[in-house]
């Protein structure tokens, strides 16, 4: 007798869509609706996972937002590649340094602050720039 698994239905969206690779290849052709298609897919999956990076529901929106904007804008669907592995593990250590870069501007602008106050804000003023230029 086999048992059937009975996944939540909360579990299931959260679950990471099979890759498509047509549909990448069609995106990185800059095809609108390819590129909709996969936001959508995608879209939930990675606010599930970065629901564990930030510190609140609206915070994991506004990240997963930001990704997302930064993923289109710098056409990052480009880079995938079906022979490096799976478009969720391209996306999700995407993420994961996109937050890191966050959190770092995050707290280099605080630490600018304090130089700022002592007086000091011309290391700041020459290094911010070079440090996120890329």
């Amino acid at each position: 007798m086999s048992q059937t698994k009975v996944i939540p239905h909360a579990l299931q969206d959260a679950a990471f869509p099979q890759t498509r690779w047509s549909l990448i290849l069609n995106a990185q052709e800059d095809d609108p609706a390819a590129l909709a298609e996969l936001c959508r897919a995608y879209w939930y999956p990675l606010y599930c996972f970065a629901r564990r990076m930030a510190p609140g529901t609206e915070d994991a929106k506004d990240l997963i937002q930001a990704y997302f904007e930064q993923l289109l804008k710098k056409e990052t669907f480009k880079y995938a590649r079906e022979e490096r592995g799976r478009l969720r593990t391209f996306l999700v250590t995407g993420l994961r340094d996109f937050r890191a870069r966050q959190l770092l501007e995050t707290a280099l602008k605080k630490l600018e602050a304090i130089y700022v106050k002592s007086g000091r804000e011309t290391l700041f003023s020459a290094l911010l720039p070079t440090l996120f230029s890329g």
